[in-house]
């Protein structure tokens, strides 16, 4: 090999020529010693190919785009580095499939340092690409360069591999000079959902976008959409048309030597239908004494309803099924709303609800006889009664009414049930009012409670029970078995 001052002058005259191939005849001055690369160091053979016998390495004769005897045919074809090892490895020539592109110090092995002009053995390899050549060897210190030789003067320089074209010789066989050649590295990948951006969406479009990283370069992508054979791809990748439900999208890069992520990037996301479901109640509630409910209820969906949520008085809503049975409620007023869920998340906006009151159970108080007091007939019917209201207007329009369905059954059961009194506020002599006493016990049939009862009533004067606890303990007393 050449002198490492000869190695220098080398390199600043092949820095300074274009990248490319043209043809000088050799100029062998005969002060530079022995050929470096003889003839009889060779083995010409008829398919083509030259054997080394001091390397073991068999060449293509011709650069890559030449063929024919002596490479007449043709010109040298010039491809970026990722480009020349695909065409090495794709290689079949002269029955082979083992063809690769020669490492550094390979190359080098051919370069005939006592010429210029024509830094080769030209009856060796005639014709020969006189500018640049690719070698498989990365430089250490930018893996985005790999080595070229320069036939023209026998120089090495590096060379960026993505964008530079230059000549193509292959090699096979021989010994394995440079381990810097082989590229077992994978690339590495990651991948953005850039839209929709939040999960789950009722939008049945996405973008996404993805990006690799190499020790020598990403040359391609392959992707994948839910389970999907991969194929190849380019960012950013537009999808339509999305069905409902989960989607998983993956993406791997491929480096130049044909390494692949072995971990695809990937990213999961959620269509919506957007379409909430509606819910029903199918159980009719009514006002009465009891304390007890039993509620169905149904969905309806176009994916179908998986589950319902609960709301009793305003409580925050939880998991139910139906039919839904409410047990030791107190009386008052209630209110039950249930919602729909679908598959996909959506929940009904518009709950469907259902409100009833639940009464006292004083038969005492239950004027017309139909079973537990109510304000809407008993409550009217006393607060009737005490404004003096006699006859059949005491029912006149009530409904649905009990057996004691007439002015006369209702007067005699006011007038002549023992225990039962009107004079909640208990002033004896003094009797009820129609004004406080109907309105508390109206009240107290619709289950009001607590000081509520007597919100806005002014206390009669010579009332004993002057407090809503007072007028409730009485109330209870009486209606005690």
């Amino acid at each position: 090999m050449m002198s490492m001052t000869r190695k220098i002058s080398h390199l600043i005259v092949g820095a300074l020529a274009t990248l490319g191939s043209w043809t000088h005849a050799a100029t062998c001055p005969p002060n530079l010693g022995t050929a470096a690369t003889p003839t009889t160091d060779f083995t010409i053979h008829v398919n083509g190919t030259v054997s080394h016998l001091q390397t073991g390495l068999v060449w293509r004769q011709c650069n890559e785009g030449q063929s024919g005897a002596s490479c007449a045919t043709g010109t040298p074809t010039t491809m970026t580095w990722p480009d020349a090892l695909a065409a090495a490895r794709n290689s079949t020539f002269a029955g082979h499939s083992d063809w690769r592109l020669p490492n550094k110090q390979e190359l080098e092995s051919i370069v005939e340092d006592t010429c210029y002009g024509a830094a080769a053995n030209e009856t060796v390899f005639p014709a020969l690409s006189q500018g640049w050549t690719w070698t498989s060897t990365t430089a250490p210190e930018t893996p985005t360069l790999a080595w070229v030789v320069n036939f023209t003067a026998g120089a090495t320089y590096t060379y960026p591999k993505a964008d530079g074209t230059v000549s193509v010789r292959l090699v096979r066989a021989g010994q394995d000079y440079d381990r810097l050649a082989v590229d077992t590295t994978p690339p590495d990948t990651t991948v953005t959902l850039d839209s929709p951006t939040s999960s789950p969406s009722p939008q049945t479009t996405a973008t996404i976008s993805f990006s690799g990283s190499d020790n020598v370069a990403v040359t391609t992508y392959e992707c994948a959409l839910d389970g999907s054979a991969y194929s190849s791809c380019t960012s950013p990748q537009q999808l339509t048309a999305l069905a409902i439900g989960s989607h998983t999208f993956q993406v791997r890069a491929k480096d130049a030597a044909g390494n692949v992520d072995p971990t695809p990037a990937s990213v999961t996301w959620t269509v919506l239908d957007g379409i909430p479901p509606d819910t029903h109640i199918t159980t009719s509630l009514s006002d009465g004494p009891a304390n007890s409910a039993t509620i169905e209820f149904t969905g309806t969906d176009n994916v179908g309803v998986t589950a319902f949520e609960c709301s009793l008085d305003a409580a925050p809503f939880t998991t139910c099924q139906s039919p839904m049975m409410l047990s030791g409620l107190l009386v008052g007023s209630h209110n039950f709303a249930v919602r729909a869920k679908d598959a996909l998340a959506n929940v009904d906006p518009t709950p469907a609800s259902a409100t009833w009151r639940v009464t006292h159970a004083c038969a005492l108080f239950d004027i017309d006889g139909a079973g537990g007091p109510t304000d809407a007939v008993d409550g009217v019917i006393i607060a009737r009664y005490l404004l003096g209201v006699r006859g059949d207007s005491l029912t006149e329009g009530l409904s649905p009414l009990g057996p004691r369905n007439t002015g006369a059954l209702v007067t005699t059961y006011l007038e002549n049930t023992a225990n039962l009194t009107l004079d909640v506020f208990a002033r004896a002599t003094a009797g009820p009012t129609a004004t406080a006493d109907s309105l508390v016990l109206t009240r107290w049939m619709q289950g009001v409670a607590d000081t509520a009862l007597l919100n806005g009533i002014a206390i009669p004067i010579g009332a004993q029970n002057a407090t809503a606890t007072a007028i409730r303990t009485a109330l209870s007393n009486r209606c005690a078995p």
